[in-house]
């Protein structure tokens, strides 16, 4: 076998090693991305039960308390977390103003003073974003 043939197959290989290593990390961000998105089909599916909860907490209903802790106790073990709205800035990535409220005395703005509708993430992924009040 002359020296230029070896050469040809040594590269013929290597590009297929690298080719193999390429295909196996590709499918491995894809099952991550499937599992994450079936997390987020989930989860949008539960919300409205959660905010069910949490009107039941506000009227004082018996036993809402602890529903209400499970379900955030389940969405803590699936990487959820509730978007924190009241008191920080507004951030069009994470909560949707729905109201706004013009205060002149006040020399912070832009700040989220009501919160109407949970928010909740998946990591850096928005589930929901927070439906807010703000001040201008």
């Amino acid at each position: 076998m002359k020296l230029a043939e070896q050469e040809d197959w040594k590269d013929k290989y290597l590009r297929s090693v690298a080719e193999l290593d390429n295909f196996r990390r590709r499918s491995i961000i894809e099952k991550a991305q499937i599992a994450d998105n079936a997390k987020i089909e989930i989860i949008t599916q539960l919300l409205p039960i959660a905010d069910s909860i949490q009107s039941a907490l506000k009227m004082n209903v018996e036993g809402s308390e602890a529903i209400y802790q499970q379900i955030k106790d389940a969405f803590t073990k699936l990487g959820v977390t509730e978007i924190e709205a009241v008191g920080k800035p507004f951030n069009p990535n994470l909560h949707n103003a729905i109201m706004h409220e013009e205060d002149h005395k006040n020399k912070h703005k832009n700040i989220i003073t009501d919160e109407f509708q949970k928010g909740y993430a998946l990591g850096d992924k928005v589930i929901r974003p927070s439906l807010v009040k703000v001040v201008n």
